[in-house]
């Protein structure tokens, strides 16, 4: 049963309030059809409002079932809309963008109904339109879509009807099916028809309420209605999921897909721009790494005699004596420093004017005193092979002084065609040795040094390398040199720490190297540089983002301008909604989701063309360097790191949402009345 004592409600305006109901009382029973008439103006669609709880800032109270509107939180009056109301209203208020089945499941998605399709296909066809169920609403006649829309007001099983003219827009033929529908669920409901047809009203009614300028004129019971018995039903809250609000964003943003493409674009390419730094920054890096980490790994340590090292680095006056920074008792003395040290790298002070300089598969090409095309130049002659940790890709380690194994970056270099790098092994290897004076030129004193490639390591260098045995090499040296070991002086020497050693212990060991004695400084050889490095790409990058980021702010005002136009464009969904029960907080996590679409959008869009540019630089990098002769084996100048896409496609959707906080709040505050009358 449904009790109605309004004392009054007051419209105020600017110049002066109006009182649009005062002292409307009667009671009705659960079932009949009741048309409220009167002429426009008289308050009846403000009756409707109040019962329908939409507007609920009156002087009174509405009982429904022994529950009181007036005294409930404004939470219980959606589920109350939800639960007890189903609305029809003259202009349909159907979302013309979607389909019939899509109008009713949105109804329902407010509820958490089992069987939803099939729910949905039976009250279709109780209104004849199943067949039609996946027709778009905006091709439907007047009839048809208030047919979808006693559909929809029926799909929570409501125990009120209320019928705002529903017969206004129709024609007189359609709008008499209209009425029949509404009289035969009014066996079973209570069903409030607001007219301004007596001929409506005088076939179709079973309680007249007429209102004349906001007051009852007069009530009329035209027929005998049977009460029936309501059998209570589980009220459940109105709920719409997280799940379903994603879901009704993605269809309704599919709808306007061209701004919403442009949109996630217009924010994706500042997040290009900032990938593209991270991505530069951290292949570049990668890169320089591994070429200094392949000729002076992490673990590598440059000594320097007591006093040689300063603040502004080695101090070294090219004379014969300055050169001779170490003999071979410093290097067996280094040896037994700690037994961390693995190896050494000495290089003779003999090198500073006899060296290695071209590498050839012919003997002719490294005889000739022109550089060949298919000749290598070595610049660092060969490095202990101990330093590779067996880090080999083809063949075996050497095992005299007569075996070398290759870098990979070398063993391309020297191909001449498309043959495998794995052709090379237990191939000769002819290096020119000589004065250095001598390079490129014909000189009596150069000579031409055999070796047996027996093994290519998996590692590509910045320039050139073989690698010897470290006591095969002092041998070598030895031959070449005619002079003994013991008696060698070396301008440079390179420690080699255990190659297991992390960072800090590394850091660790050097300080303690330091520390035990005070013939010798010990240098991280590759830290210090690298450091430099880092420093400047650092530096860059940043300097990138800060130019990305303006883009981005951009793009954030942008994607709030969006939202915000949504919102205006879709005041009667916003109406509908609030009318079927959805809550304030449900109308704003629909807005919220569509700026969280376009952010992943275009977080996704960006990380997804960043790639792709990386991929190209990558590719245009390592076209100009082959070009040019060089060979650094696959190299990668612009990387961008999983994580950071990550980062850079959460930040996207944070943003995203912070832009479409305050229309998603305009809209969730909206008044459901004024957003329908705006229609």
């Amino acid at each position: 049963m449904i009790k109605v004592n309004i004392k009054s409600k007051i419209y105020k305006m600017k110049s002066r309030d109006v009182k649009a109901l005062a002292n409307i009382n009667f009671e009705l029973e659960n079932n009949g059809l009741v048309c409220i008439l009167g002429p426009s103006g008289s308050g009846k669609t403000t009756l409707m409002n109040i019962i329908g709880a939409l507007d609920s800032d009156f002087s009174g109270d509405v009982i429904i079932n022994d529950k009181s509107l007036k005294k409930v939180r404004s939470e219980d009056l959606d589920s109350y809309r939800k639960n007890a109301i189903g609305f029809i209203f003259q202009q349909f208020y159907l979302l013309n963008q979607f389909s019939i089945y899509d109008n009713i499941e949105l109804a329902l998605a407010l509820s958490n109904v089992k069987n939803k399709k099939e729910r949905i296909m039976k009250l279709l066809e109780d209104v004849e339109m199943d067949s039609f169920a996946n027709r778009k609403v905006n091709v439907l006649s007047g009839g048809q879509k208030q047919r979808v829309a006693i559909a929809r007001a029926l799909a929570n099983n409501p125990d009120i009807i209320l019928a705002d003219e529903p017969t206004g827009s129709l024609d007189s033929r359609m709008g008499h099916e209209i009425m029949t529908k509404l009289k035969d669920l009014s066996k079973e409901k209570l069903v409030l028809v607001i007219t301004h047809s007596e001929e409506l009203v005088e076939e179709f009614a079973d309680t007249v309420i007429c209102l004349e300028d906001g007051k009852i004129k007069e009530i009329v019971k035209k027929n005998d209605v049977k009460a029936i018995e309501v059998e209570a039903k589980e009220e459940t809250r109105s709920v719409m999921s997280y799940c379903k609000a994603f879901t009704h964003s993605i269809k309704s943003l599919w709808q306007k897909k061209g701004r919403t493409l442009a949109t996630g674009i217009g924010m994706s390419i500042g997040i290009i721009g900032i990938a593209l730094a991270f991505a530069l920054s951290n292949g570049s890096s990668q890169l320089i790494k591994s070429q200094v980490d392949s000729i002076l790994p992490a673990n590598n340590l440059s000594v320097y005699p007591k006093g040689e090292l300063d603040n502004n680095g080695v101090s070294i006056n090219f004379s014969t004596s300055d050169l001779d920074m170490f003999s071979y008792e410093d290097l067996e003395y280094i040896m037994k420093l700690d037994e961390r040290i693995e190896t050494y790298w000495p290089v003779p002070t003999n090198t500073a004017e006899e060296f290695f300089s071209e590498v050839s598969l012919s003997k002719n090409d490294a005889t000739s005193s022109t550089f060949e095309e298919n000749s290598v130049y070595l610049m660092n002659g060969p490095e202990p092979y101990e330093t590779l940790n067996n880090n080999l890709t083809l063949g075996r380690a050497p095992e005299n002084k007569n075996e070398i194994v290759i870098s990979l970056t070398t063993a391309e270099a020297l191909l001449s065609d498309d043959k495998n790098i794995d052709s090379l092994v237990d191939k000769d290897l002819y290096i020119k040795f000589g004065p250095n004076m001598s390079v490129g030129r014909d000189d009596e004193r150069n000579q031409v040094l055999t070796f047996k490639i027996v093994g290519i390591t998996s590692i590509n260098t910045m320039g050139y390398s073989v690698y010897q045995n470290v006591d095969d090499l002092l041998s070598l040296y030895e031959n070449l040199f005619s002079i003994k070991r013991n008696d060698m002086k070396f301008i440079q020497l390179l420690v080699y720490l255990d190659s297991d050693l992390r960072n800090d212990e590394i850091k660790a060991a050097v300080e303690e190297l330091n520390n035990q004695q005070d013939k010798f400084t010990f240098v991280g050889a590759a830290e210090s540089m690298m450091d430099g490095v880092q420093t400047f790409m650092d530096t860059v990058r940043n300097v990138l983002i800060g130019f990305s980021s303006i883009s981005v702010v951009v793009a954030i005002l942008m994607i709030g301008i969006v939202i915000y136009i949504s919102v205006i464009e879709r005041i009667d969904e916003i109406g509908i909604l609030r009318a079927i029960g959805a809550r304030k907080k449900d109308i704003r996590n629909l807005f919220l989701s569509e700026s969280m679409i376009i952010g992943l959008l275009a977080g996704i869009l960006g990380v997804l063309i960043s790639m792709g540019i990386c991929s190209i630089i990558n590719a245009t990098v390592a076209f100009l360097i082959r070009s040019y002769g060089m060979q650094l084996g696959n190299i990668s100048v612009a990387v961008l790191d999983p994580m950071v896409a990550l980062a850079l496609i959460l930040t996207c959707i944070i943003l995203a949402l912070i832009a479409g906080v305050i229309p998603s709040l305009k809209a969730a505050k909206m008044d459901p009345i004024m957003a329908l009358r705006k229609k």
